[in-house]
């Protein structure tokens, strides 16, 4: 009998085991935008499908940085730690701040109305990536596009690229010791407004990061 219970037990130990390594794939995969395995495991959850638009408002191969891809060409499992060896301005969620110096470079080219662009990555709630490139014309011009691309829980309409042009820059520093900053009055495109990044007083900044 006691024999009988011990290849039970073991058993049902193989079986948590090999559960949990599947359960554990499955997860990656989805962590990636990826097609699950074998389940869903009881999420919300569907492969993203990107939606590209066309649209003339934005040309992103004029993007100023050439040391940056493409960001229609940038795979859909791109890291953070690539985004911050490539300068981009990443907050997250406000707490941390790489690249900061990025971001005070390019105010200070827009006050002398020279060109330059940046892109910024900031994430969901549940940890997906949204980037924004910004490229600033000269003259009051701010061209954008807001890749929706890797929210694996947004709206399958909601997952694609979107452009549009604004003319100014908005600075607010509200009491509650958040900094964000948006482009408004829209000239046209996809978005009335865009959130360019966001991050506490007391965010810890991080530049050069090796």
């Amino acid at each position: 009998m006691k024999k009988i219970l011990k290849e039970i037990l073991i058993t049902a130990i193989v079986l948590l085991i090999a559960i949990g390594i599947i359960y554990a794939i499955d997860l990656n995969r989805m962590k990636h935008n990826k097609k699950v395995l074998f389940s869903t495991w009881g999420r919300d959850y569907a492969p993203a499908e990107v939606i590209v638009q066309e649209n003339p408002h934005y040309y992103s191969e004029n993007y100023n940085n050439d040391s940056k891809t493409k960001i229609e060409d940038l795979p859909q499992d791109y890291s953070y730690i690539q985004a911050i060896q490539d300068k981009c301005i990443i907050s997250m969620q406000g707490i941390k701040l790489f690249n900061k110096s990025e971001l005070d470079k390019f105010l200070d080219k827009v006050n002398k109305n020279e060109p330059y662009s940046i892109r910024c990555i900031s994430y969901t709630v549940e940890g997906d990536m949204i980037i924004t490139d910004v490229d600033y014309k000269g003259n009051n011009e701010f061209s954008v596009c807001h890749d929706n691309t890797r929210d694996r829980f947004s709206s399958k309409e909601d997952r694609t690229y979107k452009y549009c042009k604004f003319s100014k820059i908005v600075i607010e520093e509200e009491k509650d010791g958040w900094n964000r900053y948006f482009l408004t009055e829209k000239i046209d495109g996809d978005l009335d407004e865009c959130l360019i990044t966001y991050f506490k007083d007391d965010a810890n900044v991080i530049n050069n990061y090796d």
